[in-house]
């Protein structure tokens, strides 16, 4: 967490793309939780920073933390070839409105 910090602080101060490989690699899943909600965070992420990273932790894509329409997987094949796969084609999007 603390390499990561000043990653995060820069990219919220100033906007940008923030690219981590394995979020959950080393950190509590609760951590990643607040990295996740932070970026999401409207009061907070005032220059609208982006935050793209891999996981193999499904955990928090079963908590309804982020929408089916920002969670992209990926198939590797051999010789370098993948595809990318958009989580909301396949399953239906629930929208649900909040007073």
């Amino acid at each position: 967490m603390f390499a990561l910090y000043p990653s995060i602080k820069e990219v919220l101060d100033n906007g940008g793309t923030l690219f981590v490989d394995e979020l959950n690699a080393r950190l509590h899943p609760l951590l990643v939780r607040n990295i996740i909600l932070t970026f999401l965070s409207e009061e907070i992420n005032t220059m609208n920073a982006q935050l793209i990273f891999t996981t193999h932790d499904i955990w928090q894509f079963s908590n309804d933390l982020l929408r089916k329409g920002l969670i992209i997987w990926m198939t590797k094949y051999p010789y370098l070839h993948c595809r990318l796969y958009l989580l909301c084609r396949y399953f239906a999007l629930r929208y649900t409105k909040t007073d």
